[in-house]
């Protein structure tokens, strides 16, 4: 098969540009692939930019590249391709516009956030949000295949946008390059870590994960709160570091910004939990599984697809961060109830989540697809 993969950037250590690069590059053994992109900081011949003006600004990625007619030039790179895979808005955009493309068009979709979440952002976040929510509707409606990465998904997009979809797990790990038996350069924060990796942002509820440390603090005065991450909203930035002012735990949480890719495994291997109290995702990540690392989140989203209540981790309610912290500390006074519940998440994370395995079921679906047409 000649397969395409298209998305607006291809970031190192982005959720959507991991898993295009992971399977493409498997994919690659077998099949003719090529990744193409507007933004790129991969160093591969697999992956192709396509010139845009000001293509390394975001902002114009985001929004303006729909309007540019030197993108369109995708197209005609693609046209005698087998297939082409897409995920959200813009780059979902263009093999529908102006007309369908006759290469077979699949289209990934990874839901939303609520709505009412986008009270916290301003103006023009809630407008690009809006619109990535029409375009994004307006490609899967479109599409030749669609694929939900989990159960909450799938079930999201047939809520929304009344249609079917096939469900296959596809924000895998690399388990070579997260592996538990390796020697790594660990961070030393003094104490018992509770990590986080993600952006800053208002649906992330770090300010919620903060309060929740702070009862942590009390139980155990030499822990960490370790947030890594891309500082995506300033204001909401700010906001937390008066939070950690008010409550004097600047030398107790700790923001690393965002981390090279090869330096994360460094700091899953150092945590003794992994928390997030996102209100929204639409598939939990579960690199702290590879490392043997139990996990806390709250019961919500797309979590209940990863975290297995009271097996590999806690489903806490929504916004209950006094019941949030309460996990967190069972987990760090009962070593072995930590080992056993990091065991039993790198069991199922190995079984579902390799991304050999999700190479594989990947393929076979394209395969099936395009036997169809």
């Amino acid at each position: 098969m000649k397969i395409a993969f298209f998305h607006h950037t291809m970031v190192r250590g982005s959720g959507i540009d991991t898993v295009i690069w992971e399977l493409a590059k498997r994919l690659k053994k077998d099949h003719d692939v090529s990744i193409f992109t507007f933004f790129n900081e991969y160093d591969n011949p697999i992956v192709n930019t396509i010139s845009i003006p000001f293509h390394e600004n975001r902002l114009v990625n985001a929004v303006f590249a729909p309007i540019i007619p030197s993108s369109y030039s995708f197209r005609k790179k693609v046209k005698d391709f087998d297939v082409v895979n897409v995920h959200h808005f813009p780059a979902n955009f263009f093999p529908f516009f102006p007309t369908n493309m006759d290469t077979l068009n699949i289209v990934t979709e990874w839901s939303g956030p609520p709505m009412c979440l986008l009270e916290n952002m301003n103006f023009n976040e809630r407008l690009y949000m809006k619109l990535a929510r029409f375009m994004n509707k307006y490609a899967a409606n479109r599409a030749d295949g669609l694929l939900a990465p989990c159960s909450f998904v799938k079930q999201w997009i047939m809520d929304n946008y009344g249609l079917n979809s096939h469900k296959m797990y596809l924000d895998g790990i690399n388990f070579d390059y997260f592996d538990y038996r390796n020697e790594y350069n660990k961070p030393d924060f003094g104490g018992p870590t509770i990590l986080y990796v993600g952006r800053i942002a208002p649906n992330k509820n770090i300010d919620l994960l903060i309060e929740s440390f702070e009862i942590v603090k009390k139980e155990f005065d030499d822990s960490k709160l370790v947030i890594v991450g891309r500082k995506t909203f300033p204001a909401y930035y700010r906001k937390l570091k008066k939070v950690i002012k008010n409550k004097n735990l600047q030398e107790d949480v700790i923001f690393t910004g965002e981390v090279p890719w090869g330096e994360l495994p460094d700091y899953y291997a150092s945590c003794d939990v992994y928390a997030t109290c996102s209100s929204w995702e639409g598939f939990l990540r579960a690199e702290a599984f590879a490392m043997k690392k139990p996990m806390v989140a709250f019961d919500t989203g797309a979590n209940r697809d990863t975290i297995k209540d009271g097996i590999n981790g806690f489903l806490v309610e929504n916004g209950d961060y006094v019941s949030f912290a309460e996990a967190i500390i069972k987990l760090i006074e009962d070593p072995t109830l930590n080992k056993h519940m990091g065991n039993e998440g790198y069991r199922w994370a190995r079984k579902h989540l390799d991304f050999d395995v999700i190479c594989q079921n990947f393929s076979k679906y394209l395969e099936e697809e395009i036997s169809c047409r």
